[in-house]
């Protein structure tokens, strides 16, 4: 009986793609992705057959530096008729960065479609404006300022990924190793893609998901934050050095000494960047996972490693 059902469930498959599907036919599509009028770079497009139950890909590629893109494949729908061909942009940057559904998928948009055609398809200027797309454009800025700015040719983990629109957000973004979270209708803007990038790349850089765990639970990392709030050495310094790497150098509280304020951290730290580089600055975290977690304490491996105290940095 289990064979029979099994012939009952597969023969109609077969049927369709031996008999009625004998030709495949030629499709080029070319066009030109933007977001709010800026074009969605560097990203994964495909050329897709709409189909009733399950599209095929016919062909993938990127985006170029202006988000145009031009695609040739082939394609075959039922009863010998031509593909229904589409343009599918999934917010997928080289592999270095994914921006993501709740469950894990990467987000997409499209193209309208073109019934049974074969031939060349320009979809001309896809024009989307969505919160997805906005990450999309942000991160991948922060992530071409950071390689450019650290000195590092990559980033410390395979991917990022980037959940739009994510549960358990408690309405601000917030970042674990190799993973950003963003509360649905964020208005997310550079700065604070650099600050959430910086987030992970320093806490990947610090040690293992154990450690990190171990940092949110001692340091208080699950708190809101501001430039001139009073926390702890290691809360002030975690969110001090996003600060830091998204530029917002002059919020000092007190007289800018005291570095459990994470506007001194950032500040200080801005001041020592000028000083020795953003490249050594990134060095340091490299080279003493698990070490450091107070202004004090990078402070002190920074002049280790790079000899030469900075002048002019007081109160740092």
């Amino acid at each position: 009986m289990q064979i029979v059902w099994t012939l009952l469930l597969v023969l109609p498959i077969l049927v369709e793609g031996w008999l009625f599907k004998p030709k495949y036919h030629t499709v080029t599509i070319t066009g030109k992705f933007t977001c709010g009028g800026v074009p969605i770079r560097n990203c994964l497009v495909r050329l897709v057959d709409d189909d009733v139950l399950f599209d095929d890909t016919m062909k993938s590629g990127w985006t170029n530096s202006n988000g145009e893109f031009t695609l040739t494949g082939k394609g075959r729908d039922a009863f010998d008729t031509k593909p229904d061909p589409f343009a599918k942009i999934e917010y997928n940057y080289i592999n270095r960065m994914r921006v993501k559904d709740r469950l894990g998928r990467t987000r997409w948009n499209r193209s309208s479609k073109k019934k049974n055609f074969s031939g060349i398809y320009n979809v001309g200027t896809v024009n989307i404006n969505n919160e997805h797309c906005r990450a999309y454009l942000h991160f991948r800025s922060a992530i071409i300022h950071y390689l450019a700015q650290s000195g590092n040719g990559a980033l410390p983990y395979s991917s990022l990924s980037v959940r739009s629109n994510a549960l358990l957000t408690a309405g601000t973004p917030w970042a674990t190793r190799n993973s950003v979270r963003l509360p649905g209708g964020y208005s997310l803007d550079y700065d604070t893609a650099k600050h959430e990038l910086a987030h992970t790349v320093r806490q990947t850089l610090d040690g293992s998901f154990g450690h990190f765990l171990y940092d949110v639970i001692r340091f208080k990392y699950a708190q809101t934050h501001s430039c001139n709030k009073f926390t702890n050495f290691g809360f002030a310094f975690n969110e001090g050095w996003a600060e830091y790497w998204e530029g917002q150098c002059s919020c000092v509280t007190s007289g800018g000494s005291d570095m459990r304020y994470e506007g001194n951290v950032a500040a200080c730290l801005c001041k020592l960047a000028a000083c020795k580089g953003h490249t050594r600055m990134w060095n340091v975290v490299e080279s003493y996972p698990k070490q450091i977690h107070s202004y004090s304490s990078f402070k002190s491996r920074l002049y280790a490693k790079y000899p030469g105290v900075c002048p002019g940095i007081s109160p740092c």
